[in-house]
């Protein structure tokens, strides 16, 4: 196995690993409001980008401070 061999494997390898981990994450669920701010909304889960990233922050650190998050 030459070099490029094993770099394709390893490749090949961490794309699955990526494939499984998505699979493995929760999907939210449309609520008709922003998970964020609450603005009503019809299919979408957050009113913008900025929304949406306040709401992983949040996430995230109540994930670190052991309260688990949505």
């Amino acid at each position: 196995m030459d070099t490029l061999d094993y770099v394709e494997e390893q490749q090949s390898f961490l794309h699955q690993l990526r494939i499984d981990s998505a699979r493995k994450h929760k999907r939210l669920p449309a609520t008709g409001s922003c998970y964020y701010c609450r603005e009503p909304l019809d299919k979408a889960l957050f009113c913008d980008a900025d929304c949406r990233d306040d709401y992983e922050k949040t996430q995230k650190a109540q994930q670190r401070n052991g309260r688990g998050g949505v």
